[in-house]
C-alpha cells in the first residue's frame, strides 16, 4: 500500500512539474509575440502554485520591466528577478531548454552562453531599468523605498544622494530654521550639509537683521560663530550699540559702549564723542579732579595736543643733533615716544589731502600687549591726530600702503600671547581720518608687504610655517575684498619682504641670493642664483619697466639694475661700507638715485648718480628699520621717511622730510 501511495505522489509531481513547466513555456511564447498580458497571466499563475519556480519568476521580472509595459513596476520586476535568482538551482532540463531558445530570439550573440551566464546579463539591465526609474522619477518616497528595501544594492549609496538631495530641496523649499535643522540632523553626512548650514545660517541673520535689536544680534552672533554673516552681524550690532549710546550722549553710556564692544570700530568715534563729554563736565565742574579725570583717561586728547607737538620737537632735534653727514638734506624731523616705553616705525603713506600718515606699533596704554600705533602729521610735521588699533593683545604694523581710493592699509601679525606659533597674518583698512573701515586674518604668519598693481590686483607676501622649516616665503593675491584667492610658498627658509609688479602684471621677487619672476598666478616664469655671499633684501621697480635690486655682497652694500628677465645692466658695490646693506631704491625726478641703507646701529640716506658716483649722504645714530614701505617720495623730490631710533632705554618713531638736491 506504501508503495502504490509513493508511486502515485511521484507520479502526480512530474506531471505537475511538466504542466508548470508548460506554463513557464507558454509564458516566454507570448513574450516573444510581445504579448505582454498573457505572458504575465501565465507566469502569475504559475508563482501562486510554486513561488520558487525560477523560470516564471524570471520571466514576471521581464513582463514587470518591459519597455511596451505600460504599468510596468521595476520595484517587483527587481523582486521577482531576485527570486529568480535564489531558485537558480530548481530549473529542469525543460526550463533551460525554453530558456535558451528565449535568449537566442532576444540576443543571437548569447544563444551559446549558458543559462546562468544570460540571467547575469538580464539582471543588470533590470537593476539599471530600477535605478533609472528611481533616478529620473525624482521622487522622495520612491528614493526611501529602495533604500529601505535594497539595502545591499550597489547602487545604494547612489541612492542615498538622490534621497540627500530631494531631502534638502524640500527644506529649502520650506526655508525655515525647523527644515534646515531637521536636515541637518538627520543627514550629518550629506554631500548637501554646508548649503543647508549656509541656507540655515542665512535665514538666521535676515531675521536677526530685521529685528535690529542688540538681543537679536547677539543671540545670532552667539549661536552661527562660523556664519558667513558673523562679521556682518557684529558690524550691525556694533553700530546699533554705538547709535544708542549716541542717542543717550552720556559719559556713562559711552563707557558702557566702549567696555562692550572694545574691538569695535566705533571706538575711536566712541572715544572722541565721549571725550567732549568729559571735557564739558570738567569745564563746568571747574575742580582739579575732574580736569585729573579728562587727562588720565585722554592723555592724547586735545588739550594735549600742543604739548605733544613740543615733544615730538625736542626728540626729532636730538636725533638730528647726532645725525652724521650733509644734515641740510633734512627740513624738518620729529620724534613720536608713547609712555616712553618701546615703539617701533612700520610704514608711511602721502594721502590725496597731502597729509603725512605714519604707523608703527607701540605698548598698549592700559594691560599688557602691542598695538598698532597711527599718526597723522602736516607738510610742517605738525601732529594733526595719532590713534590706536589691535583687537588681540599682540598687534605688529609691518608695512603701510594706501588703496586705489586714497585709504590706509595697515598689516603685519597679531596674535593671542607671545607664542609665536599662534600668530596670524593681519590686515586693517582706516579712512584718512583714522576711522577703521575694517580689519582681518589671512593665511600666513606674518605680512611684510603689500602691493597694489596698476591694474588694481592684490598681492601680499611675508613668511608662514612648513612642515621641515620655522619659515617659508610666502605670496598670496587677494581679491578686492582683501579676502585670499590663492597662495604660493616657495620652500626657501626667510621672509618675503620686498617685489615689483611688471606692467605686465607679472612679479619680480628675490630673497637672499634668490631672483625670480612668477605670472600673476605666483608660478615661476624664471629663476637664477646671484653670487655667493649676495643677499637681496629688495626689488623696486621705476618708470621704463627697469628694476632695482639691492642689499649686500660680501657684508657690503650692493645695489643692480636690471630688466624683467633678470639680466644685469649695472651694478655697483660699496665696500668701503663694511657691515651695511642696502634696502629700498628710488629714481629721484632729476633722475638721481636714493637708496636707504642700515646697518651698525644706523639708518641712512644716500643719493647717487646713475653712475653710482655718491652725491650726498646721511646716517642717524642708534637706529633701524625691519619694514617695507617706509619711505615715499613726493612729485617734487621730497622724501619722507620713519624708522625707529633708541632714546636711553626705549626707542621712539621717528619721522622727517628731506630734500635731496
Amino acid at each position: 500500500m506504501k508503495l502504490i501511495t509513493y508511486i502515485i505522489f511521484i507520479v502526480f509531481l512530474f506531471f505537475t512539474l511538466n504542466l508548470f513547466g508548460q506554463k513557464a513555456e507558454k509564458g516566454f511564447k507570448n513574450l516573444q509575440k510581445k504579448d505582454l498580458v498573457k505572458a504575465q497571466e501565465a507566469f502569475s499563475k504559475i508563482i501562486v502554485e510554486d513561488s520558487t519556480n525560477c523560470s516564471a519568476q524570471f520571466g514576471m521580472s521581464i513582463c514587470l520591466s518591459h519597455e511596451n509595459n505600460p504599468a510596468a513596476d521595476y520595484f517587483s520586476a527587481w523582486d521577482h528577478f531576485l527570486m529568480a535568482k535564489k531558485y537558480f538551482d530548481k530549473l529542469t532540463d525543460d526550463d533551460n531548454a525554453f530558456l535558451k531558445e528565449f535568449f537566442t530570439v532576444r540576443d543571437t550573440e548569447r544563444r551559446n552562453r549558458t543559462i546562468q551566464y544570460n540571467l547575469e546579463i538580464e539582471e543588470k539591465i533590470i537593476e539599471d531599468k530600477l535605478i533609472k526609474f528611481v533616478r529620473e522619477e525624482n521622487n522622495l518616497a520612491v528614493a526611501v523605498k529602495f533604500i529601505a528595501v535594497y539595502p545591499n544594492s550597489r547602487f545604494y549609496e547612489n541612492v542615498v544622494h538622490i534621497r540627500n538631495h530631494l531631502e534638502f530641496r524640500k527644506a529649502e523649499k520650506a526655508n525655515t530654521f525647523e527644515s534646515y535643522n531637521d536636515f541637518l540632523n538627520k543627514y550629518p553626512h550629506s554631500a548637501q550639509v554646508n548649503e543647508a548650514v549656509k541656507a540655515r545660517d542665512e535665514l538666521a541673520f535676515q531675521n536677526a537683521s530685521k529685528k535690529n535689536t542688540l538681543e537679536a544680534l547677539d543671540d545670532f552672533i552667539k549661536k552661527y560663530p562660523t556664519a558667513y554673516h558673523f562679521y556682518d552681524a557684529i558690524k550691525q550690532r556694533d553700530q546699533l550699540a554705538f547709535d544708542f549710546a549716541k542717542k543717550q550722549n552720556s559719559i556713562e553710556a559711552f563707557d558702557n559702549f566702549i567696555t562692550r564692544y572694545p574691538t569695535s570700530l566705533q571706538i575711536p568715534a566712541a572715544k572722541t564723542i565721549q571725550r567732549k563729554l568729559l571735557y564739558d563736565k570738567a569745564k563746568q565742574v571747574n575742580t582739579l579732579d575732574a580736569y585729573n579725570d579728562f587727562i588720565d583717561r585722554y592723555p592724547e586728547g586735545e588739550l594735549f595736543v600742543d604739548i605733544f607737538n613740543l615733544k615730538t620737537n625736542v626728540l626729532g632735534q636730538n636725533i638730528l643733533s647726532e645725525a652724521q653727514g650733509n644734515k641740510e638734506m633734512v627740513k624738518w624731523i620729529k620724534g613720536f615716544d608713547s609712555e616712553q616705553k618701546n615703539d617701533s616705525a612700520g610704514g608711511i603713506s602721502l594721502t590725496n589731502e597731502n597729509q603725512i600718515i605714519l604707523s608703527g606699533t607701540r605698548n598698549k596704554l592700559s594691560g599688557s600687549g602691542t598695538e598698532a600705533w597711527v599718526i597723522c602729521v602736516d607738510q610742517n610735521g605738525k601732529t594733526m591726530w595719532n590713534k590706536s588699533y589691535g583687537p588681540m593683545p599682540q598687534n605688529i604694523v609691518k608695512f603701510q600702503t594706501l588703496t586705489p581710493k586714497g585709504d590706509i592699509i595697515l598689516g603685519g601679525w597679531n596674535a593671542p600671547s607671545t607664542d609665536s606659533s599662534l600668530r596670524k597674518a593681519w590686515l586693517m583698512e582706516l579712512s584718512t581720518s583714522g576711522n577703521g573701515n575694517w580689519e582681518r586674518n589671512i593665511d600666513g604668519k606674518e605680512i611684510n608687504t603689500l602691493t597694489i598693481s596698476s591694474n588694481d590686483e592684490i598681492f601680499v607676501s611675508g613668511y608662514n610655517t612648513g612642515d621641515s622649516l620655522p619659515q617659508v616665503l610666502y605670496l598670496a593675491k587677494l581679491n578686492n575684498n582683501y579676502q585670499k584667492m590663492w597662495s604660493r610658498e616657495y620652500i626657501h627658509p626667510g621672509i618675503l619682504t620686498s617685489f615689483a609688479t611688471t606692467p605686465a602684471n607679472n612679479l619680480v621677487l628675490a630673497s637672499g641670493r634668490w631672483l625670480w619672476k612668477t605670472d600673476a598666478q605666483g608660478y615661476i616664469l624664471w629663476e637664477k642664483y646671484l653670487s655667493q655671499g649676495d643677499s637681496i633684501s629688495s626689488v623696486n621697480i621705476v618708470p621704463g619697466g627697469i628694476f632695482y635690486i639691492s642689499g649686500s655682497r660680501n657684508n657690503f652694500p650692493y645695489i643692480a639694475r636690471i630688466n624683467d628677465q633678470g639680466v644685469i645692466s649695472w651694478e655697483k658695490s660699496f665696500d668701503d661700507m663694511t657691515g651695511f646693506h642696502f634696502d629700498y631704491v628710488i629714481v629721484l625726478p632729476d633722475k638721481s638715485i636714493l637708496t636707504r641703507f642700515q646697518g651698525n646701529g644706523y639708518v641712512g640716506f644716500l643719493s647717487m648718480s646713475q653712475k653710482g658716483e655718491i652725491l650726498k649722504e646721511i646716517r642717524f645714530n642708534n637706529s633701524q628699520s625691519m619694514v617695507s614701505g617706509s619711505v615715499v617720495v613726493n612729485s617734487l623730490g621730497e622724501v619722507f621717511t620713519t624708522f625707529s631710533t633708541k632714546n636711553f632705554s626705549n626707542t621712539e618713531i621717528i619721522v622727517c622730510k628731506m630734500f635731496i638736491k
